[in-house]
């Protein structure tokens, strides 16, 4: 009976014992988790503060180039005759000196071959991306100077033989010549809104383009 009395009472401390180290375990298991959970938290504190202090930089450099261009459109609008003075005269390509502005398909073609992606293409897309940026930089508007550099490069009934994204006609925006102009009118562009403007002011402008010119013919 003795023997069975101290069973009970082993059996009974090792319960308690299993029921101690169970508990000891969930409570370190908490603290692990806690000190995590912690961890994580400061972790993820200082990420924000990170996010936080970079995106204060960005504002105040978006800032600082946008009061920069501010300052830059003021002084080119300031003086026309200074500005014309300031600027270097513009100079052709070599070899598009007396194709412009195109007086035919073929001409377009031509010039088209001069603008190749090769060396000597890139070399010429360059040089008449400058060109036309200083013919465009005395204009008073964008959408003026979009129509002078597109009457710089196209005798204006040639663009009649083009549709701007080519659903009707040949498509205006698949040539070289499109994607000089548009580089050489990048910087008039400093918004979205000045995106939309180059897209329609050019799309409106070959559209019309029959109506200006009809005393000659539109033909190959």
């Amino acid at each position: 009976m003795e023997r069975s009395t101290n069973c009970d009472n082993s059996s009974l401390v090792e319960n308690t014992q299993n029921e101690n180290c169970c508990c000891k375990n969930i409570t370190e298991l908490k603290s692990i988790l806690k000190s995590n959970n912690k961890s994580v938290e400061s972790t993820l504190k200082q990420l924000m503060t990170q996010i936080f202090i970079l995106n204060n930089s960005n504002t105040r450099i978006c800032n600082a180039f946008k009061t920069m261009d501010q300052k830059i459109q003021m002084i080119m609008k300031s003086n026309d005759k200074t500005r014309s003075l300031a600027l270097p005269i513009p100079v052709l390509p070599s070899s598009l000196v007396g194709v412009f502005p195109t007086k035919s398909i073929d001409e377009v073609d031509a010039v088209e071959a001069l603008l190749a992606d090769n060396e000597d293409g890139l070399k010429n897309q360059e040089e008449l991306k400058s060109y036309l940026y200083i013919k465009s930089s005395n204009t008073s508007t964008f959408s003026a100077a979009i129509r002078h550099t597109i009457d710089t490069c196209f005798e204006y009934h040639i663009l009649a033989l083009f549709s701007y994204k080519g659903k009707t006609k040949r498509s205006f925006i698949d040539l070289k010549l499109y994607s000089v102009i548009y580089e050489a009118l990048s910087g008039f562009r400093t918004s979205p809104l000045e995106e939309q403007t180059f897209h329609k002011v050019t799309d409106n402008y070959i559209r019309h383009a029959f109506k200006k010119d009809t005393n000659t013919p539109v033909s190959n």
